[in-house]
């Protein structure tokens, strides 16, 4: 299979409670949906990813405004319903020597109305870091 580019299209967060000294936010991995959309020389897919964690801290308590953010993805859990795509992107991500990838966000713009957060950050994928940016609807 020829090498699948992968994007992340949605990231939907919900945070649990903190106590008021602390600002920081855990994401609740049940209510919460990481989903990515590839494509190859035959065609084009989507899957989720089921298994992650991740926190981030922010400003005040309702987290209108975030500071930091990091999400570490289990590369086993990739799922696009296709179990020979599945076992060919574990390979292509090479899941037994890098079993995780970490997104570190380095800006987010949370809308006005909170409905979504425009994210920039860096996807570190096999010891590669790269720049991306993408729409977290909320």
């Amino acid at each position: 299979m020829a090498a699948a580019r992968l994007w992340m299209i949605v990231l939907l967060l919900v945070l649990t409670g903190y106590s008021s000294k602390a600002e920081r936010g855990e994401v609740i991995t049940e209510k919460s949906r990481i989903s990515f959309s590839g494509s190859s020389n035959i065609h084009t897919f989507e899957g989720r990813i089921p298994n992650f964690k991740g926190f981030l801290y922010g400003d005040s308590k309702d987290f209108r405004s975030v500071n930091y953010m990091q999400i570490e993805f289990d590369v086993l859990s990739f799922s696009t319903g296709n179990t020979a795509r599945d076992e060919n992107m574990r390979k292509m991500f090479a899941v037994k020597e890098q079993p995780d990838i970490t997104f570190r966000a380095t800006n987010i713009l949370i809308a006005h109305d909170r409905a979504f957060a425009d994210v920039t950050g860096k996807l570190t994928i096999k010891n590669v870091t790269r720049r991306i940016v993408f729409t977290a609807y909320l």
